[in-house]
C-alpha cells in the first residue's frame, strides 16, 4: 500500500506492505491458524471447579510446541480476535469533555468514544529510542531541565513490529504474522486518520497561512534505520508541579527596619525548599504508592537543583498502568530496569493531537504546529519464563470467570429490577383504576343527591306558588267586598263602579 503525504512542503510517499504467511487466517472464521495448537478461548470459564486443571491441560498440550513467550503471543491472538481495529472512515479527531483536563484533540469512533487499540510490539533494540531512565524524557526538547520539563516528564518508548525468526516452524511463524498484520493495519489506520484530519482543516490552513507551511509530527514514525513504528509515551509522571514564575514571598524587613542580607535570605529559602526532599524511610521500605520526590534517583543532582530554587513540597508522583512480566505495577523510577531494549510487550494506545495553529481569537499564530502523540494507556511486559506464563494464563482465566459471574449477577439484578418495575407498574395501574372507580362512584352519588334535591325543591316550589296564588285571590276578593261596602256607604251604586277605580283601590 502506498500513500502520499505532504508535510512542510515536502511530499513523502509512504510504502506499507503486508506480510502474510500461508494459512495465517482460516478462510471460514477469519481466525489465526496455528495448526494443532489449542486456543485459550476453548476453555470453559463457567466451570470454576475444573478451570485450574483446564489451564494446566492447555499448557501441557502446547508446551511441546511453543516456548512460554510464544504461548503468550498465541494467547494474545485470542484476546485481539474479540477486539478488532476500528475503520479509519469511522474515526475523527475531536475534543472530549471527559478529558478536558488534558486538552487537545483525541481520536474517537462514531460513538465519540476515545479509540483504544492494543497490539503486541517490541521495544526498540536501540537505546537512543528509549527515554525511561531516572530523568525520563525531561530533556527531550532542550538540554536544560527546568520546571516545565518536570511538568511534562513521561516515559517515552519506540515500538517496532515483532518479527519471527527464520528458524521458527510454520505454526509459530503464523502466530507472529498475525501480530504483524495487526500492527501494520494500525499504522495504515493512523496514517489515513491523519490525512482525513488534514483534509478537514485544509481550507482554514490555506486562509490563515497562505504562504507558510505548518510543522507536524505524525502518529507513525519513520525510524532512521528505515522502518516504521510507533513512538509512545506515558501520561505525565509528576503532578502539582509549581509554575515557572512561582516565587515564594519573604519578609523583606526585620524588626529594626533594616533589610536582611540577601545571601542569608537566599540561603534560608534554599534550606526551607530542600525539606521537600527529606524522607523518613528508605525507598525499599515503603510501598510504591507512598514513594516521595525525595526517593527519586538523582545522580546528576538535577532534582535537587530545582528544589533549591522552587518549592516542590506539593509535588506528587503519578503511577501509570505499566506492569512487569508477573503483572505487578512498576513504579516510574524502576522503568529503566523493566522496560529494556528488545522486550516484547502488549501495549494499549490512545491517540492525541495538539493543534496549535490559531489563537483563542481564531487568528494565526507565529509558529503553527501540530503534535501527534500515542499515549500509552496500559503496557505489560510479556513473560518469557514458564512460571510467569502460568501466572498470566491462570490470572486471565480467573478474570474471565469473574467477568462471567459479574455479567450473570448484573443480568439477574437487571431482571429483578425489571420484575420489580413491572409489579410497581401493575400496582400503579390497579391504584389508578381503583381511584378512577371511586371517583366515578362519587360522581354518581353527587348526581343522585342533586337529582333528589332538584325533585324535592321543584315540589316545594309548586306548593308555595299555589298557596301564594290562593292567598292573593282571597285578598282581592276581600278588598272588592270592602270596596263595595264602602261605596254603598257613600251612596255610589254598583253599576257606577269601573275597572280603574278597582285597580287603583286594590
Amino acid at each position: 500500500m502506498s500513500m502520499d503525504l505532504q508535510f512542510e512542503g515536502v511530499c513523502v510517499t509512504v510504502e506499507l506492505s503486508y506480510v502474510v504467511l500461508k494459512d495465517v487466517l482460516d478462510e471460514d472464521s477469519g481466525r489465526p491458524v496455528a495448526s494443532d495448537l489449542r486456543s485459550f478461548i476453548s476453555l470453559d470459564f463457567n466451570d470454576r471447579q475444573t478451570l485450574y486443571d483446564q489451564v494446566e491441560g492447555l499448557i501441557a498440550e502446547n508446551t511441546p510446541l511453543l516456548t512460554p513467550l510464544n504461548m503468550v503471543m498465541h494467547f494474545f491472538n485470542d484476546v485481539f480476535f474479540n477486539c478488532p481495529l476500528p475503520e479509519a472512515s469511522t474515526t475523527s479527531m475531536q475534543r472530549v469533555a471527559s478529558l478536558s483536563d488534558h486538552g487537545g484533540l483525541w481520536l474517537v469512533d462514531s460513538a465519540r468514544e476515545v479509540v483504544s487499540v492494543a497490539v503486541v510490539a517490541q521495544i526498540s533494540p536501540y537505546a537512543d529510542d528509549i527515554k525511561c531512565g531516572e530523568y525520563l524524557d525531561m530533556n527531550v526538547y532542550n538540554q536544560e531541565i527546568n520546571l516545565d520539563s518536570l511538568r511534562r516528564a513521561s516515559a517515552r518508548l519506540f515500538f517496532n513490529q515483532v518479527f519471527a525468526s527464520p528458524d521458527f516452524s510454520d505454526r509459530i511463524a503464523n502466530i507472529y504474522a498475525a501480530h504483524n498484520s495487526r500492527f501494520e493495519k494500525l499504522l495504515n489506520i493512523l496514517q489515513e486518520a491523519t490525512v482525513q484530519y488534514l483534509d478537514s482543516v485544509k481550507v482554514v490552513d490555506d486562509k490563515l497561512y497562505p504562504d507558510q507551511s505548518i510543522n507536524m509530527s505524525t502518529f507513525v514514525d519513520l525510524h532512521e534505520f528505515g522502518h516504521y513504528g510507533l513512538r509512545g509515551k506515558t501520561t505525565n509522571i509528576f503532578q502539582n508541579v509549581p509554575g515557572r514564575r512561582t516565587r515564594q514571598s519573604s519578609t523583606m524587613m526585620n524588626i529594626r527596619g533594616r533589610l536582611p542580607d540577601p545571601r542569608k535570605l537566599k540561603s534560608s529559602e534554599k534550606e526551607k525548599n530542600l525539606r521537600a526532599l527529606l524522607t523518613d524511610k528508605d525507598v525499599n521500605d515503603v510501598e510504591i504508592g507512598e514513594r516521595l520526590l525525595g526517593h527519586w534517583p538523582d545522580s546528576d543532582g538535577v532534582i535537587r537543583s530545582l528544589a533549591e530554587r522552587h518549592d516542590l513540597s506539593a509535588v506528587r508522583m503519578h503511577i501509570p498502568e505499566v506492569y512487569d512480566s508477573q503483572g505487578a505495577v512498576v513504579h516510574p523510577m524502576d522503568y529503566e530496569r523493566v522496560l529494556t531494549c528488545g522486550r516484547i510487550v502488549s501495549v494499549e494506545f490512545n491517540f492525541h493531537l495538539w493543534d496549535i495553529t490559531k489563537g483563542s481569537n481564531g487568528k494565526a499564530v507565529n509558529k503553527p504546529n501540530r503534535i501527534c502523540s500515542n499515549i500509552i494507556r496500559k503496557l505489560r511486559v510479556l513473560p518469557e519464563d514458564e512460571d510467569d506464563m502460568r501466572l498470566l494464563l491462570h490470572t486471565e482465566a480467573i478474570k474471565r470467570a469473574d467477568d462471567i459471574d459479574r455479567l450473570a449477577e448484573e443480568s439477574r439484578l437487571a431482571e429483578e429490577a425489571r420484575e420489580l418495575a413491572r409489579r410497581e407498574e401493575v400496582l400503579r395501574l390497579e391504584q389508578t383504576m381503583a381511584k378512577a372507580k371511586s371517583l366515578a362512584n362519587a360522581k354518581k352519588m353527587r348526581l343522585e343527591e342533586l337529582r333528589v334535591k332538584t325533585t324535592k325543591d321543584s315540589s316545594t316550589t309548586s306548593t308555595k306558588r299555589s298557596a301564594v296564588a290562593l292567598a292573593s285571590g282571597n285578598l282581592r276578593k276581600s278588598k272588592r267586598l270592602e270596596l263595595k261596602k264602602g261605596l254603598a256607604d257613600v251612596g255610589v251604586e254598583e253599576g257606577e263602579i269601573n275597572e280603574d277605580m278597582f285597580v287603583e283601590l286594590s
